[in-house]
């Protein structure tokens, strides 16, 4: 996970030079067993001018894998960061129900929920949600 941040802080850093003014980029994270496996997942969420537009942030869910790689399984612009608040983040709900072992995941501005979709590996919105 170190690796994956460090290269997207190298990326801001080059844009930045490119366009000759500092582009300011804040990183969050969060551990959770998104597929109660018992190892560590992370939410990371990024914001800044790179990473930010009208509909929030980039927020990205990898899971851990027993030989320590992490695969990504959800890439979306939600508004998680909120700098008004104590926390620095929007509430997040990850609910009890599970499809294929992944906990269904309610987004905080809208009130949908993804759930794991095993063909796709990937977290989705379904259909009436």
């Amino acid at each position: 996970m170190a690796e994956y941040v460090k290269k997207q802080v190298e990326e801001n850093e080059e844009v930045s030079n490119k366009m000759g003014k500092e582009l300011p980029m804040l990183i969050d994270y969060h551990t959770f067993d998104f597929n109660d496996d018992g190892l560590e997942d992370y939410l990371l969420c990024i914001d800044g001018g790179l990473y930010s537009g009208s509909g929030g942030h980039w927020v990205e869910i990898f899971i851990q894998e027993e030989d320590g790689s992490i695969r990504k399984i959800l890439n979306i612009i939600l508004r998680l960061h909120n700098s008004d608040l104590l926390t620095g983040h929007e509430a997040f709900t990850v609910l009890d129900e599970k499809t294929d072992g992944y906990y269904a995941i309610v987004l905080p501005s809208t009130n949908h929920i993804l759930r794991y979709d095993k063909e796709k590996d990937w977290y989705e919105f379904h259909e009436g949600e």
